[in-house]
């Protein structure tokens, strides 16, 4: 593993130092709109480009070298999410249709692997298992979209999205559960970090989704191994998920499609009070200082509902500052 993790390292180097060319082969760019987008000039969209040859060089290390082909369909689903969203960056699929695309992704990944299904909930607080039955494939597929959709609207910003990446992956590192893989995505998403707080290269759908189906996958590898509690991984995740569930009603109610993107999100509300680093700062302070607290009383729930006070603090306290 330290050899891939070594090749991987020089990888990522020689992305850097040569990130001009690649963008350009690429040629994958988000631009200006004047509007609600806040960069000023073209900015390559290729952070998915970036993880992809990561993980794309540690399962081809692991296949030629040690003759492992473990977690095949996992390499397999990632190219095609990640395909999913260099389709979605080249050419803007419509919204409707890419929601779609996840529900017909999803129902493909659990029955090629039905060891992925979610077939009963633990809960921190709760001694029993909830079990789903008959609805544990429906209860998979819409966990998987829900979390693709909010990743999704939660790389809104630089640096934002792919420090939640790092923290989560971080957390599968410490927990000694996908460790390689995990190691290799962090090293990929550090040197990214780099180019993206040098406004150099974006995240892109392309990589949002890669990252976000990562993620999905390890937790859902471990759900039926009881890795981790139901509201353990809701702790996780609760930031991003509170931001899709608020902005989808808030949409609905003003007529509007819920897909639709706007500035209305927890980060933009932060970023025009506080800037860039503090507000990338209190993002990760209220993801991960919860989820330290809470490993170590045990006392995830508790912690739920803290955050969600917070939240609505904040943001209420936010609106009423720029009215």
């Amino acid at each position: 593993m330290i050899v891939n993790i070594i090749l991987i390292i020089l990888l990522n180097i020689l992305i850097i130092k040569y990130i001009s060319e690649i963008s350009k082969f690429v040629n994958l760019y988000d631009l200006p709109d004047n509007n609600r987008k806040l960069h000023t000039k073209k900015i390559a969209s290729i952070g998915g480009v970036i993880i992809f040859s990561n993980i794309t060089l540690f399962f081809s290390y692991n296949f030629f070298f040690h003759k492992i082909l473990d977690k095949f369909e996992l390499f397999l689903f990632s190219s095609l999410i990640f395909l999913i969203g260099f389709i979605d960056d080249k050419f803007k699929i419509n919204a409707n249709l890419k929601f779609f695309l996840f529900i017909i992704f999803g129902l493909l990944l659990f029955k090629i692997d039905n060891n992925l299904i979610i077939n009963e909930l633990n809960f921190s607080f709760f001694e029993n298992s909830i079990y789903l039955g008959k609805y544990s494939l429906l209860f998979s597929v819409f966990s998987l979209v829900i979390f693709l959709n909010a990743f999704n609207m939660f790389d809104g910003i630089n640096l934002q999205s792919s420090i939640y990446g790092i923290f989560i992956f971080i957390v599968f590192i410490l927990n000694n559960h996908f460790l390689n893989l995990s190691l290799v995505v962090v090293v990929g998403l550090i040197f990214f970090l780099y180019l993206n707080y040098k406004n150099i290269c974006f995240l892109g759908d392309n990589g949002s989704l890669l990252v976000s189906f990562l993620i999905a996958y390890i937790f859902f590898q471990s759900s039926n191994e009881k890795f981790f509690f139901a509201d353990e991984i809701l702790l996780i995740m609760l930031i991003p998920g509170l931001d899709l569930i608020r902005l989808f009603f808030t949409r609905l109610m003003q007529a509007k499609s819920p897909f639709t993107p706007d500035d209305k999100h927890f980060h933009h509300h932060l970023l025009k009070k506080f800037g860039l680093i503090k507000t990338n700062l209190i993002v990760f302070l209220l993801t991960s200082i919860p989820y330290t607290l809470a490993s170590i009383t045990n006392q995830f729930l508790l912690l739920i509902v803290i955050v969600l006070f917070i939240y609505f603090l904040m943001l209420w306290y936010l609106k009423r500052d720029i009215n």
